[in-house]
Formats: structure tokens, C-alpha cells, sequence
């Protein structure tokens, strides 16, 4: 099989110890941004062990702010939940009282990414969508009759 180096435009440093090569893609972010680690494997596969394969650009940027966003947005939920707890079992006295505002709030939140998901179905839909919509309902005090 042929090199997926093949005809590719290569740039070289002077000394010839560093190169670049510039690949145009087809389509919008939403089409590139998935296809980027296989087409960093590709290379790294043809390269072997003689160089190491880095992808810059502005998609390769986005795929790594989303990474690390949610990486950080997990990271603070798995401390919120568990300190909101603590906090809901002081303020009420006891773990039963505390849990009372808990399911209250995951009623709305349930029925919201409910309606998300569905709307991701025939639109496109941030990933931190999610986290949003839950922050929202979650932070809703407004009664309602049927939540859902």
C-alpha cells in the first residue's frame, strides 16, 4: 500500500530535523473535529518511530478546549454534589430532610435533558449543553405545577 505521506506537501526546517505538513479538509468544523485523531494516527502510523506527530489549527484547538472544559466540568460536579449535600444535611438536620430539595430539583432537571436529547435528535446541540440545562433547572425556584 502507498504511504498516506504520498504527495503531500511537506515543509522542512533548514537543518531538516523539523517539517510541517499542511492538510486542507473538506467540510465544517462539525465534519473535521472528529475526523482528527484517525488522521493523527495515520500519520503517526506512517511515520513509525522517526518523528512525532503533532496536529495544530483551529480545530485541533477546539478539540483540546473541550477536552479540558470537560474534563474540568466533571471534575467540579463530582465536588458540588457531594459539598451541596453536606451543606443540604446541616442546613435541614438530618439526611432525609436534606434529600427532600434534592429530588425536587431532579424532576425539572430529568424533564429538561429529556427535551434536550430529543432536540439533539434534529438539531445540533452544544456537548455543554447538558451542563447548562442542569444548572438551570437545578437553580430554578420558580413553582410549577407540571414541571415536565
Amino acid at each position: 500500500g502507498r504511504s498516506p505521506l504520498f504527495g503531500v506537501a511537506l515543509l522542512k526546517s533548514r537543518d531538516g530535523n523539523h517539517g510541517a505538513i499542511v492538510v486542507a479538509m473538506r467540510g465544517g468544523d462539525e465534519d473535521k473535529m472528529p475526523r482528527l485523531p484517525a488522521l493523527k494516527k495515520q500519520f503517526e502510523e506512517a511515520c513509525g518511530e522517526t518523528c512525532a506527530i503533532q496536529i495544530a489549527g483551529l480545530q485541533a484547538s477546539n478539540v483540546a478546549g473541550c477536552e479540558v472544559i470537560f474534563e474540568d466540568l466533571v471534575r467540579a460536579e463530582m465536588l458540588a454534589l457531594p459539598m451541596t449535600l453536606i451543606a443540604l444535611i446541616f442546613v435541614f438536620r438530618g439526611f432525609v430532610p436534606a434529600l427532600v430539595p434534592v429530588l425536587i430539583a431532579s424532576l425539572p432537571t430529568l424533564c429538561s435533558l429529556g427535551r434536550l436529547s430529543v432536540l439533539s435528535r434534529v438539531r445540533n446541540v452544544s456537548s455543554f449543553a447538558a451542563n447548562i440545562t442542569t444548572l438551570l433547572a437545578m437553580a430554578s425556584r420558580k413553582p410549577q405545577a407540571n414541571p415536565c
